[in-house]
């Protein structure tokens, strides 16, 4: 099993997504969340696509709060303040999510 399916299948588990629908947009937030890793680590062209899902691997909590953060935002994107009955939230920045994902630095032969 890839990474990305195996990290799919745990989200579905954790958050309880039983539509098509709602695993369609999980699908493209993990899809995202993977994306913007690679981004951050930056791998040389050199590595092949079994080098980097291996070191992607390491990031999985990383690549797993990417994806809940975003899914759990989605209809509020953008959203500064919200208060509905009394209930008021306060969210993490995004960029908590990243914390620990640093560019790949190494000899590039």
């Amino acid at each position: 099993m890839n990474l990305e399916s195996y990290i799919m299948s745990d989200l579905a588990e954790v958050l309880e997504v039983e539509s098509n629908s709602d695993m369609k947009l999980l699908n493209m937030k993990l899809k995202n969340a993977i994306a913007e890793v690679r981004r951050v680590r930056n791998y040389p062209a050199s590595y092949k696509e079994e080098t980097i899902e291996k070191d992607l691997s390491k990031y999985y909590s990383n690549i797993v709060s990417l994806t809940i953060w975003d899914y759990e935002h989605i209809g509020g994107e953008h959203e500064l303040e919200h208060n509905e009955n009394g209930i008021s939230r306060t969210w993490s920045s995004r960029k908590d999510c990243l914390v620990g994902v640093l560019p790949f630095l190494g000899s590039f032969k």
